[in-house]
């Protein structure tokens, strides 16, 4: 088997695959499958029932290639979530109240293995911003905003779609700290929203904060000149904790009780049995004591208040599609929903986020494009991440990539046909570790069955799965002497991919953790 992942060639900015074969022992993988393609139109009725907003489709013929020759550029419309799970919604549990969600994705092109290139808010939406890895933008808490003036932000995706002649909003939360007057720069309208969740109008009208985002993304789309093509960008703070709330997970009061009679099984790894395993300082992380406070013993009453937040931003999605069908744009709209990271909702008796274990990195992903005869209905198993946002914008919106982005555009990918090539292998990694609090940092190589996780400030510790044979990631391979030849690859990856993307840029305290020495001095 032969693995292949990018590597910069030598004083130039451009990319070469280097490739491993890895030893014949490895199991056979599991057969890639993508659903077949199937025609469809919309009609959104914008009607109102059991509280959410929903839009319901009818099958009608639908053919060609992604979208019109000869339309105009489109519009985009990105919406994201905090720390929701991949599996939060009907798709994979029908007891969970999403179907604006579950209609779109139904209409469009799901990513079955899409991921958080860093599982942290802010190092992750600098990520999408910016097209960088953590190790070379070097955004995290503690440090200063990447500046506006530099050459990352002055190719982030929204001034590069603006200068291109886009409308650009942004609406939610600024997890990326970017400084108000870049703000400005950046969009042509912003209006940030932060938690805590209940808020209250100017004129002291109380709103939630989901319906407050929502409101002003729909009053915004409304004011577009038809002729104009626009990218909203909506960064949801739900469904993450608000540690603060009574509640913690506070969605609007609308949705309380709403999955009350409903029981949910714990998930898999939750018993403390494979906890029990690790050694003391993971079994010490801050993931198990917030495990203990919101997914152990009352897990009956946290996930179903988590739900409630999912379906409200459900509602809000489906508010957001009827008014572009409402202004007469639903047609020339690329409707895209993830998240910005996944979340431990109990899992190996974990909770929050941070490290690569799937519940953590992998994220929802789909791509809806509502152009007449883009194909749609189908899911793909390539490996993608959030660092492909950015260029798979500016592709859509006919905007050239700058060289010096490291993720690539999904629009190959949004036809049932395979792409010419494609990665086998993600690059993961975690660097934020504050005073006093242990969050594993790592480096991580996750190729289509493999996964190696090295813990940066624990070397004489590692985890390495076979997935297609370990879904929950139980039987850590990495000391197995059957697979030494394995590990001893991705081990080589990972040091490859730390000189691409780290090192090769930089020279300062990144790898010790003191945050303070971190280069702010961007090229």
């Amino acid at each position: 088997m032969t693995i292949s992942y990018p590597l910069r060639v030598a004083g130039t900015s451009e990319f070469a695959n280097q490739s491993l074969v890895l030893p014949g022992s490895i199991p056979p993988g599991l057969l890639k499958r993508a659903l077949p393609s199937k025609a469809r139109a919309l009609l959104f009725l914008g009607a109102i029932a059991n509280g959410l907003v929903l839009f319901t489709s009818v099958a009608a013929a639908a053919t060609g290639v992604l979208g019109t020759e000869g339309a105009s550029r489109p519009n985009i419309v990105y919406v994201m979530a905090d720390d929701m799970a991949w599996h939060v919604w009907s798709r994979f549990d029908r007891r969970i109240d999403t179907p604006n969600l579950a209609a779109l994705a139904s209409q469009g092109v799901v990513f079955d293995r899409a991921f958080a290139l860093t599982p942290h808010c802010p190092a992750s939406r600098a990520t999408i911003l910016t097209g960088l890895h953590e190790s070379t933008h070097r955004y995290e808490f503690g440090q200063p905003p990447l500046p506006c003036a530099g050459v990352w932000m002055q190719n982030s995706y929204p001034l590069l779609l603006r200068n291109s002649g886009y409308q650009t909003g942004f609406f939610g939360k600024n997890g990326s700290n970017i400084e108000t007057e870049c703000l400005a720069v950046l969009f042509d309208h912003a209006v940030v929203v932060e938690r805590p969740y209940q808020q209250e109008l100017p004129d002291g009208t109380p709103i939630h904060a989901t319906d407050r985002i929502t409101m002003e993304a729909v009053d915004w789309i409304a004011s577009q000149d038809a002729g104009t093509p626009f990218i909203a960008t909506l960064w949801f703070n739900a469904p993450h904790v608000d540690p603060v709330d009574p509640r913690k997970y506070p969605a609007p009061e609308r949705f309380w009780g709403h999955y009350d009679g409903t029981v949910f099984d714990r998930f898999p790894t939750s018993d403390g049995a494979l906890w029990g395993t690790f050694p003391a300082w993971l079994q010490n992380a801050r993931h198990h004591a917030t495990f203990l406070t919101y997914w152990d013993d009352d897990f009956d009453i946290f996930y179903p208040r988590y739900l409630e937040l999912v379906t409200a931003l459900d509602e809000s999605i489906g508010r957001i599609v009827s008014e572009l069908a409402a202004s007469g744009v639903l047609d020339n709209t690329v409707f895209v929903f993830t998240s910005d990271n996944g979340y431990f909702l109990g899992e190996r008796s974990f909770g929050s986020k941070n490290l690569a274990h799937e519940p953590a990195a992998r994220v929802p992903f789909f791509v809806t494009d509502f152009r007449p005869g883009a194909p749609a209905g189908f899911a793909r198993s390539e490996l993608v991440a959030n660092i492909d946002l950015p260029a798979t914008f500016l592709e859509l919106g006919e905007v050239s990539i700058p060289r010096h982005y490291q993720g690539l555009s999904l629009v190959p990918l949004l036809s049932p046909a395979p792409p010419p090539s494609w990665r086998s292998a993600l690059f993961l990694e975690h660097s934020y570790r504050p005073a006093g609090l242990e969050i594993p940092r790592h480096y991580t190589v996750r190729t289509d069955e493999w996964k190696l996780i090295r813990y940066r400030d624990h070397l004489e510790y590692a985890e390495m799965f076979y997935l297609p044979a370990d879904e929950y990631e139980e039987s850590n391979l990495a000391e197995d002497p059957t697979h030494a030849g394995e590990r001893a690859l991705l081990e080589t990856m990972i040091d490859d991919f730390i000189t691409l993307y780290g090192s090769a840029v930089f020279e300062d305290g990144f790898e010790s953790g003191d945050t303070s020495a971190w280069s702010v001095t961007l090229p």
